[in-house]
């Protein structure tokens, strides 16, 4: 895993923290701005010693995995470093229209359905 170093704080490290937008079981995520050209992205935070070192390796292994995907339709990996030596922090891009979970959870609330060739689409992308 190539990081960007340690920082005390996100403004440390270039950004801005504006809300959290989700929690999950290793972490949380939240939106950010980078000061330098005021981007929003994802900061998602996973507080390693919390975790076994099994699942402190998968971390890593996200990370690794992130940084060598490169596809239109997968979000986009910016950076990775360290918050007070034991926060990893993963800089993801920030997605306005939400994820494909939160479309289909919406799109199924309203009642409506999708066709036949927009699952195949995705399915083979």
């Amino acid at each position: 895993m190539s990081g960007d170093g340690n920082h005390s704080t996100l403004a440390e490290a270039g950004y801005e923290e504006l809300r959290m937008i989700g929690r999950g079981n290793y972490g949380s995520a939240h939106l950010v701005r980078r000061t330098s050209d005021k981007r929003h992205f994802v900061a998602k935070k996973v507080a390693l010693a919390c975790l076994s070192e099994k699942e402190r390796v998968g971390a890593y292994q996200e990370v690794e995995l992130l940084e060598k995907l490169q596809h239109p339709f997968i979000v986009e990996y910016q950076q990775t470093f360290m918050l007070r030596g034991d926060i990893l922090v993963i800089i993801m891009q920030y997605c306005e229209g939400g994820d494909m979970a939160s479309y289909i959870k919406q799109t199924a609330k309203d009642g409506r359905f999708f066709g036949e060739g927009t699952i195949m689409s995705w399915f083979v992308q």
